[in-house]
């Protein structure tokens, strides 16, 4: 009976260790889990304040945690506060200087606040340390690829530009402008047989595109396809009667299909849309030419030297001028 008893008692023990590890008293969180603990479960509860006051806790126990500042940074960009998450950030890679997660994040947030050349400086920094630091894929972080995107392409590294592009459509299939940015680096980079298919789910996402048609003109321009080019771009002018480069691009299929007189139109309204279109002029110098106009073409390839800052278009209008003079 003693040994029973004894039993029982063990038993009882053992089930009240139980219970207390458990957290048998229905409380969400068990009184021991650390403050970290406590806030990434606020994160997932969405209370996010609470989380950063788990997160302030636990820096103020351990002040000198990298990771600590790294976490409560991305509680900061959740909430909307980028410039204490910037504060974090800048905290994290003093106390840790090779954690490639920190400066890819603080150029997220750089994209964010406009600052874009500092954020290609971080990302930059992040993919030499890793290059998976260019692969990660967050839905929380959309516009900031997209602004990345955007800073990349605008310095001219387009392949990156490209992978930033490509991850916002991947999170957000319906993005026309993404798929438009995509298409014009096709485009730049003399790729219009990728371009197309982009223009193409621009379109069909929003069918009032202008610029979308324009590009879609343009790309079968240089594949030769010149019906399908000017039905694009009759279809831009007709959504945009403004957008100069359309008739730029619309005087240049005019031109291929000697349809001389319908090209100066294009070109003579592209000019007085935007008057520093240098296409515009380059390609009137052209059509001058190819109609025996030499002063006029004269005029316009000096123009286009004058206001171009693209080497191989000035080196275009250069051997036009030598030609005439040599006529």
């Amino acid at each position: 009976m003693q040994i029973r008893s004894i039993t029982i008692l063990m038993l009882c023990t053992v089930l009240l260790a139980i219970c207390s590890i458990a957290g048998c008293t229905g409380n969400q969180l068990d009184r021991d889990k650390s403050e970290v603990d406590k806030g990434e479960y606020y994160i997932q509860q969405g209370q996010l304040e609470a989380a950063i006051n788990e997160y302030d806790k636990a820096i103020e126990a351990k002040p000198a945690k990298a990771d600590l500042y790294y976490k409560r940074a991305d509680v900061y960009r959740r909430n909307g506060q980028l410039d204490l998450a910037l504060e974090d950030l800048n905290k994290t890679i003093e106390l840790a200087p090779e954690m490639p997660e920190a400066y890819r994040d603080r150029a997220h947030i750089y994209c964010l606040i406009d600052q874009p050349d500092l954020a290609i400086l971080d990302m930059d920094k992040a993919i030499d340390f890793d290059w998976d630091m260019a692969r990660d894929l967050n839905p929380d972080k959309t516009l900031a690829y997209y602004k990345m995107a955007k800073a990349y392409r605008n310095i001219g590294r387009n392949l990156v530009a490209l992978a930033f592009f490509s991850k916002v459509i991947r999170l957000e299939p319906d993005n026309f402008d993404a798929f438009i940015e995509r298409a014009q680096i096709y485009i730049f980079n003399g790729r219009y047989l990728q371009a197309i298919p982009d223009l193409n789910k621009a379109i069909n996402i929003n069918p009032e595109l202008a610029e979308a048609y324009n590009l879609r003109g343009n790309a079968y321009s240089n594949i030769e396809e010149f019906e399908l080019s000017l039905s694009d771009l009759n279809q831009a002018i007709a959504l945009n009667p403004t957008l100069s480069e359309a008739y730029c691009n619309r005087g240049w299929v005019y031109f291929n299909i000697k349809d001389y007189d319908a090209a100066i139109i294009d070109l003579d309204t592209a000019i007085k849309l935007d008057s520093e279109s240098v296409l515009s002029y380059l390609y009137r110098g052209q059509v001058n030419y190819e109609l025996g106009q030499y002063d006029a073409a004269i005029d316009d390839f000096q123009t286009t030297m004058r206001i171009a800052d693209d080497a191989e278009i000035t080196y275009k209008a250069e051997q036009f001028l030598e030609a005439i003079e040599n006529n």
